[in-house]
Order: structure tokens, then C-alpha cells, then sequence
């Protein structure tokens, strides 16, 4: 499968050791075949999190985080193909969960690392099916930058 994830995420510590983020969701999916139409979707979403930090460490903070949140899922046939029921069975509105646990690992004061695995399940919830979109593991690496 060919895609693309795109996931900021913007924190404020509530304090020394939890802390709220908002993160925003981009997902593209192509080389998908939905009743052997070729096919590919576009997802957005916002999921806000709750982090608690367990270890708090200068340059080591581990973590458990709990989010919840909503975003759009809309499915297209590529170009040349025509449009079938599935397109408009499967694409939607979506409800996000998402429970994990993951680390920052920081260079300096301001910019470190971060691995994350979390639970994912993301379901369609305006669907007459009431489609499972995905669940399951998605490890998730990114970069940290602290604004202070």
C-alpha cells in the first residue's frame, strides 16, 4: 500500500506531570481496489489527548496517553475509473480512539525524540454499516520542539 501520515501535535502541561495535546490527523491511502474499482481515500482528524508522565526525567520522560476524538474519511475512484456504492458506503464521519504508551528522549532543554505505541480504533459512525475502519498497533516516531 502506498501512503502518506501526517500527524503534528501541539501540548500544554497541565502540570509537572500530565499534560493536554491536540493532535491533527492527515492520512492518504492509494492502491486500493473497492469492487475492483482502483481506488484511494483522504482522512482528516483532531484527536485531543491526555498524557500522564510517569518517569519525568531531564532528558527522559515516559508516558501513558488516552485520546478520543472525530475527523472525515472520504473515498475516491483514481482518474479513468468509475464511482461505485462502496465509495459512498465507506466514506464519512469518524470516531477515533486511541490508548497508549511512549517516551521523549530530550538532546537539550528544547528539542528531543519521541516513540509512541498506541492502540488505535477508528470506526465509521455516519455509515448505515457502521464500518471498522482500522484497529490495531501504529507505532508512531517523531520530533519534539519545546516553546518556552
Amino acid at each position: 500500500m502506498n501512503g502518506l501520515v501526517v500527524n503534528p501535535a501541539v501540548g500544554f502541561f497541565i502540570s509537572d506531570k500530565a499534560s493536554i495535546d491536540i493532535n491533527f490527523s492527515y492520512v492518504t491511502f492509494s492502491d486500493l481496489k473497492l469492487g475492483n474499482v482502483n481506488s484511494y481515500y483522504k482522512s482528516y482528524a483532531v484527536i485531543p489527548t491526555l498524557r500522564n508522565y510517569f518517569v519525568n526525567k531531564e532528558k527522559l520522560r515516559v508516558f501513558a496517553e488516552l485520546g478520543f476524538g472525530i475527523g472525515t474519511i472520504k473515498y475516491f475512484a483514481k482518474k479513468g475509473e468509475f464511482i461505485n456504492v462502496q465509495h459512498t458506503n465507506l466514506s464519512g464521519g469518524m470516531a477515533i480512539f486511541h490508548i497508549g504508551i511512549g517516551g521523549n528522549y530530550f538532546f537539550n532543554e528544547k528539542f528531543g525524540i519521541e516513540f509512541i505505541i498506541p492502540f488505535i480504533s477508528s470506526k465509521n459512525i455516519t455509515s448505515y454499516y457502521n464500518i471498522e475502519l482500522y484497529t490495531g498497533v501504529g507505532p508512531t516516531f517523531g520530533i519534539l520542539y519545546i516553546l518556552k
